[in-house]
């Protein structure tokens, strides 16, 4: 079984909402739980488009993201939360229409992967047969999914197909950032329209470990949706 790649045409519009969740306890003189939840609800609509998605329209519905310490709760403020923004992937990088220098700064951490190959252009180049898992190489993987985190190895098992494919996911993560290294292994699902690959829902879950200039172990949970607008 194969799944079709098309790209999504100008025109097009869509809402998609990521929640990562970083759950951990750190070793900090004792065990002192630390939670950071981020949620992210944006509105796409694309103006142009190659093999992926080149110019599009983003518009920030909700930008959260609350840090919890013991009993401790801070919610950092976004600057691009309610506030829209033309992105254009170009050969030097991305070029992003209007803001600040720090609302350009928080697209710019927000929007690694716009213009970047996507999960179901991958899965496309895939050969599938249920219940059969397949090894993606960590090369084409590494930039897939939300955060600072690469992937340093991608597993995918076909569940069922009709008009969505529905596929077992495991994956490796692998980050480092302020003298911290985080690892860590997730497995979930992921669903896909089948006759374009474009995505419905994902979830993964797994544990993970920090080292370095902070040490914890915790878990780490990453779900998205995406809905026509």
């Amino acid at each position: 079984m194969t799944v079709i790649y098309q790209v999504p045409a100008p025109g097009a519009a869509w809402i998609e909402e990521e929640r990562n969740q970083l759950s951990l306890i750190v070793d900090d003189d004792g065990a002192v739980p630390l939670q950071r939840s981020k949620l992210v609800r944006r509105r796409v609509e694309v103006l142009a488009a190659t093999d992926v998605v080149t110019r599009a329209r983003v518009t920030y519905l909700e930008h959260t993201i609350v840090e919890r310490r013991a009993v401790i709760e801070r919610t950092r403020p976004s600057p691009i939360a309610g506030k829209s923004y033309v992105l254009e992937a170009t050969i030097g990088g991305l070029a992003i229409v209007a803001g600040t220098l720090e609302e350009e700064a928080a697209v710019r951490a927000e929007e690694k992967r716009f213009g970047q190959p996507t999960l179901g252009q991958v899965i496309a180049r895939q050969r599938f047969e249920v219940g059969a898992p397949v090894a993606v190489p960590a090369s084409e993987a590494a930039r897939l999914f939300p955060g600072e985190l690469e992937i340093t190895a991608l597993e995918l098992t076909l569940l069922e197909h009709g008009d969505d494919a529905l596929f077992a996911l495991r994956i490796g993560l692998l980050g480092a950032h302020a003298g911290i290294e985080t690892r860590a292994d997730a497995a979930g699902t992921v669903r896909l329209v089948a006759a374009t690959a474009q995505p419905r829902e994902m979830k993964v879950v797994g544990p993970v470990r920090l080292t370095g200039a902070l040490v914890a172990e915790g878990t780490l949970e990453l779900v998205s949706q995406r809905t026509p607008a």
